[in-house]
């Protein structure tokens, strides 16, 4: 056991992930029984963020799903010990959210001192897409004939971030990893703390009041020299799924209608077999994660609901289930060619009779509510 665990976990160094990133938590806790028979290792406590968690996270109007709620006492848990960390994963699990639950919980907490200095200051972010400029523009760029130095956006984040001792800062860096801009940033991650730039200033971090903290979709194209050197906490699909997004949106719709909706978004209807049956059974244009496409669903959805009710008034049962499938089969079904379509539509005639009748060659498709 001793002998293969090194080539299922890469330890060239003490890991700085949380445990779900190593595959799945399951297999991470087996090897380490496996190691250590007959130690149970308890999972630390943090009384103070946990109690204000409880209490943001209702107030945000999200839902306490455990798996997700780990993640954010996860990422303060690695903010405590690292200074630069990535949450990784695909586009919807609530990365974003994770880190925004976590400054407001942060700043509900009575500052002690006991408590690490973080816990009840005022908490703030500064972000910027890495992707959406190129790397002079990020870091800065000296013009060697006129001897001109431009500070680059980045630059300018990390100078001001690192002179405000009043708030505790995180800058998020929203975008996919590349070898051009995140190999710039190994002096900043690594014990050293400073930002070089091209000009031979030398920015240190003011620590423990900046953060630096990067969201993306993936790690392919960084360094094992960079992952080394950040806290990662892996977020997966499973973690989040789509129903809590769901089931924020009706908390904000009317009693009938809520109603009659939550019924529709059932984890038994519609929604969770149509979602299978298009991964099982059709070819996607292009690759979506089910939150991505429920959320362009309750988002179509709204607009039509709001449309109508102010035409109509309060919507029956009737109605409300025609805009659900119209929506349904333009965000979920509407990444499909022409032949995966004429399928969605066979699918959902056996299970819901809100289709219209179509003409031979014709598919729900041609039609509108």
């Amino acid at each position: 056991e001793l002998l293969s665990l090194p080539s299922a976990l890469p330890l060239s160094s003490p890991l700085p992930l949380s445990p779900p990133s190593l595959l799945c938590s399951q297999l991470f806790l087996s090897l380490i029984e496996d190691l250590f028979p007959g130690l149970k290792a308890a999972p630390m406590k943090h009384k103070a963020v946990e109690e204000s968690l409880a209490k943001r996270i209702p107030e945000l109007n999200l839902q306490a799903l455990d798996t997700w709620v780990l993640k954010v006492i996860q990422t303060y848990e690695m903010s405590l010990v690292r200074h630069s960390l990535m949450l990784v994963g695909p586009s919807g699990v609530g990365k974003s959210r994770i880190v925004e639950t976590l400054h407001k919980t942060l700043e509900g907490c009575t500052a002690d001192p006991l408590l690490p200095p973080m816990v009840g200051q005022s908490h703030r972010e500064l972000k910027m897409n890495p992707k959406a400029i190129t790397a002079p523009q990020m870091f800065g760029n000296l013009d060697v004939v006129a001897n001109e130095w431009t500070e680059g956006i980045f630059a300018a984040l990390w100078r001001k971030a690192n002179k405000d001792k009043k708030h505790f800062t995180w800058i998020v860096l929203d975008g996919p990893v590349d070898a051009i801009w995140i190999e710039n940033m190994n002096t900043v991650m690594d014990d050293n703390k400073i930002l070089t730039l091209a000009n031979n200033d030398r920015i240190p971090m003011l620590r423990p009041n900046v953060t630096l903290q990067m969201e993306v979709e993936d790690l392919r194209n960084a360094s094992p020299a960079t992952v080394s050197r950040a806290g990662i906490i892996y977020v997966s699909l499973q973690d989040l799924g789509w129903q809590p997004m769901v089931t924020s949106w009706l908390a904000t719709r009317k009693g009938g209608e809520r109603d009659e909706l939550t019924r529709l978004f059932a984890s038994d209807g519609i929604v969770p077999d149509l979602l299978e049956f298009i991964g099982r059974e059709c070819n996607m244009c292009m690759a979506c994660t089910p939150i991505s496409l429920l959320s362009s669903t309750v988002t179509l959805l709204e607009a039509l609901l709001d449309a109508f009710g102010k035409e109509a008034g309060a919507l029956d049962q009737q109605v409300i289930g025609r805009l659900f499938v119209y929506a349904m089969i333009w965000t979920v079904a509407g990444i499909l060619e022409a032949d995966d379509r004429a399928k969605v539509d066979a699918t959902l005639r056996a299970q819901t009779d809100a289709l219209p009748a179509c003409a031979p060659g014709d598919t729900v498709y041609e039609y509108r509510v």
